[in-house]
């Protein structure tokens, strides 16, 4: 029964935490997800089933499997559930930190039922759930004056997609006569507005565009810590594992057009708006967005290979987005804020920060060797093979567009790094930015930088081979690329000592000389250019000007667009309500008076008149009689 341990304690313990207000929240919740943890590891080694008949006539039985599948996504979840937890020792005010760490446990708690559930009824529901504990997860840990308007938004956006995901069960439910989720095998050509329901749903929780308005104002809000909690890690690995279910379980999918454009897509718009943001919270939120795009086209290409690099790259994005968006706490702690406009300089002050951010940076820009790369590289190797037989423009755009994400990716990051610690900092802000760096902040970041770099180096030996393909069942890796990471790094390495022994002998000393400025003024040679002035002549090119000007007005926005149509749709049914015809004692007094003062003309007073009425009435009645 330890199935049952790894939802029901973190449940009850998350609600005794909401509760009990002098209770050390961070130590117990440290200590639940440290058992957490511990659990999901001896669950992946053993397969448990249980079975609660829990109202069994609304068919509402509660039935928990964890198969390769679900056991690997349960550790992922109790895995950054502790490193997070770990992390945010007195990360907020002390009166909202028993609901922080509550609706942490309590998400945990969800994500694993629905996660372990084989019952589709139970999934419905604990779905919604978890679409409310984001809600108030947002809503209690916010600022006062923007609390309500970014978690309604959040609720508003995941209420559409979480409405077709409830829609398209129920009809999932009917169709196939079960409740029970199992390798059901269905076409989807016959069954398309199931698919696109349900799978609206998962990319719903992904954020995909375009159901991604809410993540950037999000996370410009909330500490990042949270953000690299629920849209770096939690809401990915529910998501994606739905979409495999959807695609692998449910469905027989071979290759699906749209999806990869919407990938595709997602790619490239989200990357092109995280390169001209001033917030370093909002360039990681796009970026957690444009990663998105990669597994939706490895998944969605239909191919073995594809799949495995979209899962694959589905955990390395939680890795390396979560470390990033916990050195993003580590600056907004030390300097007060994260606009990229202002140098910075901290290397020097938070050099363990500073090295984890380089290494995450370069992981999701996909250079070897680490994980970043590996996972990318298998993605681009399942669009060459579906290319070689398909042969499809579409195809070949996917490509081109995953490709070219990359590179703005990287040139993302390179401003990032520059601005925030190789830039210049006055001499002034020294004593503040000393002694920033504590036990608990370093070692949950040092572990995800390790892991990233294990990852991408020994990425066929480790992850790919023992979380990887038994998630999806797969006996092996098959490419006609391979990517020979471990002869790479090597070979990266014998580099860097050889040219280390090079500029070593040569014993080359750096010439000064005086700056020649063409008659500029002496105080121009200390001039520095802001990191976010590095590509400022893209906003400037047409079209991407045009797309740059409507992003700004908010005109791209889904929520804006929801808002607008409902806004419209409550004017009009408003206008049509008020009309005095809907209105039954003003509709029915004009009637009144209306035929009233038909008989008041009438009713003249004459005495023929009367007789004439009277002798028609006779008239009337004796037809009637007749007839």
């Amino acid at each position: 029964m330890k199935i049952l341990l790894i939802i029901g304690v973190p449940l009850i313990l998350g609600i005794i935490t909401l509760f009990l207000k002098k209770v050390k929240a961070y130590w117990l919740s440290l200590i639940v997800s440290i058992f957490s943890f511990i659990i999901s590891v001896y669950l992946y080694f053993s397969k448990e089933e249980v079975i609660i008949n829990w109202l069994p006539e609304l068919n509402a039985v509660l039935m928990l499997s964890n198969d390769n599948l679900a056991s690997i996504c349960v550790i992922l979840t109790s895995f950054f559930t502790l490193t997070v937890i770990f992390f945010s020792k007195n990360i907020l005010q002390k009166f909202r930190e028993n609901i922080y760490f509550s609706n942490i446990l309590l998400t945990f708690a969800v994500s694993n039922i629905i996660i372990l559930s084989k019952n589709l009824i139970i999934i419905l529901i604990f779905w919604g759930i978890l679409g409310l504990l984001v809600y108030f997860m947002i809503r209690f840990i916010t600022k006062e004056e923007d609390e309500f308007n970014i978690a309604s938004k959040t609720l508003i956006i995941l209420g559409v997609t979480d409405f077709c995901f409830f829609l398209g069960m129920i009809l999932l439910i009917t169709s196939a006569n079960t409740y029970l989720l199992d390798k059901l095998n269905l076409d989807v050509k016959n069954n398309t507005l199931i698919f696109s329901l349900l799978t609206i749903g998962a990319l719903g929780k992904l954020g995909v565009v375009p159901f991604h308005n809410w993540i950037p104002d999000t996370a410009y809000k909330i500490p990042s810590a949270v953000s690299g909690y629920l849209i770096g890690a939690i809401d990915k690995i529910v998501g994606i594992y739905w979409l495999v279910r959807v695609t692998k379980d449910i469905f027989v999918l071979t290759q699906h057009n749209f999806l990869m454009l919407v990938g595709a897509l997602t790619i490239l718009i989200a990357v092109f708006m995280a390169l001209q943001q001033h917030n370093l919270k909002k360039l990681l939120s796009y970026h957690a967005i444009s990663q998105i795009g990669y597994m939706i086209v490895g998944i969605s290409s239909g191919t073995m290979l594809g799949i495995i690099g979209g899962v694959f790259h589905m955990v390395n994005h939680t890795l390396y987005k979560t470390l990033l968006f916990l050195s993003c706490d580590m600056v907004e702690k030390t300097t007060g804020d994260v606009d990229l406009s202002v140098p910075k300089g901290l290397s020097k002050f938070l050099p363990y920060s500073f090295v984890f951010a380089l290494v995450a940076s370069l992981s999701i820009s996909g250079i070897p060797p680490f994980n970043g790369f590996s996972s990318k590289w298998i993605i681009y190797q399942s669009l060459v093979e579906r290319l070689i037989t398909t042969r499809s423009i579409i195809t070949i755009f996917v490509l081109i567009s995953a490709l070219f994400g990359s590179a703005l990716t990287l040139a993302s990051f390179i401003k990032v790094i520059h601005s925030v610690f190789l830039s210049k900092t006055s001499d002034t802000d020294v004593n503040k930015y000393i002694n920033k760096e504590k036990f608990y902040s370093v070692l949950p970041m040092g572990v995800l930088a390790i892991l990233c770099f294990i990852f991408g180096v020994f990425a066929y030996e480790i992850p790919i081979k023992y979380l990887i393909l038994p998630m999806l069942d797969y006996n092996k890796l098959s490419v006609f690329g391979l990517w020979q990471a471990k002869l790479a790094f090597y070979l990266l390495c014998v580099g860097i000592v050889l040219g280390v022994i090079v500029y070593l002998l040569s014993n080359y000393k750096t010439r000064v000389g005086k700056v020649y400025l063409l008659g500029e003024e002496e105080k121009l040679k200390e001039a520095t250019i802001p990191a976010t002035d590095f590509y400022l002549s893209i906003k400037e090119i047409y079209p991407f000007s045009l797309i740059y000007h409507l992003a700004e007005q908010k005109l791209l926005d889904f929520y804006n667009w929801f808002y607008g149509i409902m806004s419209f749709l409550a004017f009009t049914v408003k206008s049509i309500v008020q009309l005095e015809i809907f209105d039954v004692y003003v509709f029915g007094k004009k009637i009144v008076f209306r035929v009233g003062s038909v008989f008041s003309s009438l009713h003249s007073g004459n005495l023929h008149t009367y007789l004439a009425w009277v002798f028609i009435s006779i008239l009337i009645l004796t037809l009637i009689f007749i007839l």
